[in-house]
């Protein structure tokens, strides 16, 4: 019980710590084009974002609001009830963090747009890498020492993302 206690906290803590991240407050595309909207009148001149999406390619605003659709799903975690429903379930819980890895890795896997797609892979490697991680602490307690270390690094890559994504 303890185990289950500690990897469903871990996730926990690392949902909170992308939410705090300010991972979930991606511009959206209204807001987003209006901002374009208005530099652009300002300055007379396309931004990259309007020609990106005058040549048929994907914008910043379009890859950014995938990654923030596919981490939607790491919110829920901060919920008490949801984390004593994983506590209590181990085959859940490992299902929901295969969930959450596959939404990081399928919104990654769509995004085209260069600024974005090098952040939005590192996330989703990061991921991986940290569910990776709390299912060896499952198995080898003495592991959970190197918690810090890869919470740093998740929240790392997660907060390249949103800077990108700003």
């Amino acid at each position: 019980m303890r185990i289950r206690s500690v990897m469903v906290g871990a996730v926990a803590g690392a949902a909170l710590t992308l939410v705090l991240a300010g991972c979930s407050a991606s511009p959206s595309s209204s807001d987003a084009a209006s901002t374009h909207s208005t530099s652009a009148t300002a300055s007379a001149t396309a931004t990259p974002t309007t020609t990106a999406a005058a040549s048929g390619d994907q914008t910043k605003v379009e890859a950014c609001d995938i990654m923030k659709n596919a981490q939607s799903g790491f919110a829920a975690l901060n919920d008490p009830a949801k984390q004593a429903e994983l506590k209590a379930d181990p085959a859940k819980a490992a299902a929901t963090f295969q969930q959450l890895q596959g939404d990081m890795d399928a919104g990654a896997a769509q995004v085209t747009n260069t600024e974005v797609a090098g952040p939005a892979k590192a996330a989703a490697a990061s991921v991986h890498d940290y569910f990776d991680f709390i299912q060896a602490v499952s198995k080898d307690p003495s592991k959970a020492s190197e918690l810090g270390d890869h919470l740093k690094t998740l929240s790392d890559a997660m907060v390249s993302l949103q800077t990108t994504c700003a």
